[in-house]
């Protein structure tokens, strides 16, 4: 297991990111995640959806 505050290849903690371990080169928190995925949303979605974040910034 990682210790969240390590990180691993797809996690990171970054100061001022809502003090949580996030996904690499986004702003969202593995809880999040976690959160989405048990109110069955699948990854894909969850992955389009910052996709279409990310081109609109």
């Amino acid at each position: 297991m990682v210790h969240p505050d390590k990180g691993d290849a797809w996690t990171e903690s970054v100061p001022g990111i809502k003090g949580a371990p996030v996904i690499k080169g986004t702003r969202i928190t593995v809880h999040v995640i976690e959160a989405r995925l048990s109110n069955v949303e699948s990854l894909d979605e969850i992955a389009a959806e910052n996709l279409m974040c990310r081109v609109k910034l």
